[in-house]
């Protein structure tokens, strides 16, 4: 879609708008600068996630927006690039209500310690994957949820675990009651999570986004007082939202299921989370991830890192990323989940145990 200040009511200032941003600046304004993106990707979407403001005087306003940034590289295998950050705006309001930004700083998440280094945020995007390349006749190269370092914690020495940082996202979160271990229900995404479908051939073929990791774990939960009011097992799925879906003004909702305990809706983590993550080649529901936890638990317990505990059960939370699972996004929702084989030997998946910051 077309990007224009006089759409948002907005206009930057043409006699003294400052711009600092790690991207490259070839235009007067971030406006103007999107639209030339469009010439080069083959594909750029733009979300803004939050937004926060404060006045410092009558004239002068800041404000602090979240916002990720979804590109489709114009290379032969096509990768995914998504950049997430921050930008810190000063506006003026006038008398006619009319909005006049005065100034703007960006931010990357993945940007280094200064938060300005664009090379650190693509250089890991940009090389094609072993598992893209070999699973590439079912999907395109998927976009990748960040992982960055830790800005405070740091893994002990000969730690058996790696330690990240998840920025802000908006998730698609999904329950569904757990049941036997056999039936392996935290495998597959549930069918009421779905808002579309998907057309992969044909003359009405549509461009599409596969994210990667899902994040799912088995949770302790308070039951309603008709049931009972005690707790019982839920399973949760955290499927990361593409900017290709959430650059949209309203995010449709899959029709509410008439199951009880089976939700599904659109929720936003306004804060970084630290992990802490270990190899795992196995199903979440598998009984050997019983000692995969205990171990994950007494190394970061040595470290002295301290995990987070649930208000149901007073238990740690643990987690799984799928990275061997695809949730395919269009501009309507998520259509579609694409499953790849992976040798038990390559531990694709991890587990993971969320910690205090």
């Amino acid at each position: 879609d077309d990007v224009s200040s006089s759409s948002l009511f907005v206009q930057y200032s043409k006699a003294s708008f400052q711009w600092n941003t790690p991207f490259r600046k070839s235009a007067s304004s971030p406006f103007e600068e999107l639209k030339k993106a469009k010439e080069f990707y083959n594909r750029a979407n733009v979300a803004i996630l939050s937004a926060s403001s404060s006045s410092t005087s009558s004239t002068k306003n800041e404000m602090s927006l979240r916002w990720e940034i979804s590109l489709l590289w114009p290379s032969p295998w096509e990768p995914h690039v998504l950049l997430t950050g921050t930008s810190k705006l000063t506006f003026a309001v006038k008398d006619d209500d009319s909005i006049t930004i005065l100034s703007q700083t960006d931010y990357l998440d993945n940007g280094g310690k200064s938060k300005t280094d664009i090379y650190s945020a693509l250089s890991n995007q940009l090389l094609p994957r072993f598992w893209d390349l070999y699973h590439i006749g079912m999907t395109p190269a998927a976009e990748k949820s960040p992982l960055l370092p830790p800005s405070k914690a740091s893994a002990g020495f000969l730690a058996p675990y790696e330690l990240y940082e998840l920025p802000p996202r908006l998730y698609c979160t999904t329950t569904l009651p757990s049941s036997k271990r056999e039936y392996r229900e935290a495998d597959v995404i549930p069918n009421h999570a779905f808002v579309t479908a998907i057309k992969t051939m044909g003359p009405n073929k549509q461009t599409y986004t596969p994210v990667s990791p899902i994040q799912v774990s088995i949770n302790r939960v308070k039951e309603p007082k008709d049931e009972g009011g005690g707790s019982k097992n839920e399973i949760e799925w955290n499927i990361p939202l593409s900017p290709q879906f959430t650059c949209n003004p309203t995010l449709p909702l899959p029709s509410l299921s008439k199951k009880r305990g089976e939700t599904c809706t659109y929720k936003y983590n306004p804060s970084s989370k630290l992990i802490a993550t270990v190899p795992y080649n196995k199903s979440v529901q598998d009984e050997d991830i019983s000692s995969v936890r205990k171990t994950l638990y007494d190394a970061v317990i040595k470290d002295g890192l301290k995990p987070k505990i649930s208000d149901v059960d007073g238990r740690p939370k643990f987690f799984v990323f799928q990275n061997d699972v695809k949730a395919c996004f269009t501009k309507d929702g998520m259509g579609m989940a694409v499953y790849e084989w992976r040798p038990d030997f390559a531990k694709g998946n991890v587990v993971g145990i969320e910690l205090e910051m």
